[in-house]
């Protein structure tokens, strides 16, 4: 049983040290899919750590060997289903929490453990009409570099990340600090941690991150950056963008 501080797995890397991961690493098997798997993973697991039930606190190598032995696998889909419902009320894209969903089931696909199929899992709890998106990737991207060096590291983060935009206000208000390590160490990836509101202000709400492209973008956007500036993206006219 782990017994870790609330900062499971703070070496992202530490995570594929579970024979699990390293199974599931390897079927994987493509470096780019990789990453943003074991960071999906790793919130999954730090969640489980303090909201599992039954299954609280387990490692990797535990809970699947656990649910494997399970007569009745549902127990643990409702866990998932409490997990879905944790990352929609923090204001999770329905893109994103679905990927999260799909990653942990792919997780026990891979190690031999068949999850029962749910629908519940990818119903989408929410009254506001789905709007289906026509842009495939590379004609947002398109799309993104017609903008100003500015917008261009906004939107990029935005759209790697998955924030919308009051996630992205509030990274942008205190995220300064982290990004300008993440940027001296020359860092591939970037952790951001995004920060509840008011009465939820100083407990981390839920991880994400950035990839190569979006912290490129940044770099080419420091420069116009205000000197002594506390946020990370302001406007032409010296203001934080809102």
């Amino acid at each position: 049983m782990n017994t870790q501080t609330p900062e499971l797995y703070a070496d992202i890397n530490e995570i594929e040290n579970f024979k699990v991961i390293a199974r599931f690493k390897n079927r994987i098997n493509k470096d780019r899919t990789w990453t943003p798997y074991k960071y999906h993973l790793r919130t999954f697991f730090r969640y489980l750590h303090t909201n599992g039930g039954e299954f609280m606190g387990m490692d990797p190598d535990e809970l699947v060997a656990y649910v494997k032995k399970m007569p009745d696998k549902y127990d643990f889909t409702d866990a998932l289903l409490d997990y879905k419902s944790n990352q929609e009320n923090k204001g999770l894209r329905v893109k994103t929490v679905k990927a999260r969903i799909t990653i942990i089931r792919s997780l026990f696909n891979h190690n031999r453990v068949q999850l029962p199929k749910e629908t519940l899992l990818w119903k989408v709890n929410s009254k506001t009409p789905i709007v289906e998106g026509t842009l495939d990737t590379k004609e947002i991207m398109q799309m993104i570099l017609s903008f100003n060096p500015t917008y261009q590291a906004v939107f990029t983060s935005m759209f790697q990340s998955g924030m919308d935009s009051d996630c992205f206000m509030r990274w942008n208000e205190s995220g300064w600090d982290a990004l300008k390590e993440a940027l001296r160490r020359d860092d591939r990836v970037h952790e951001i941690a995004i920060n509840g509101r008011k009465h939820t202000k100083n407990k981390l709400v839920f991880y994400t991150f950035i990839g190569k492209d979006a912290l490129d973008k940044i770099r080419t956007y420091i420069p116009y950056r205000p000197e002594g500036a506390t946020s990370i993206f302001y406007t032409k006219q010296g203001k934080p963008i809102t």
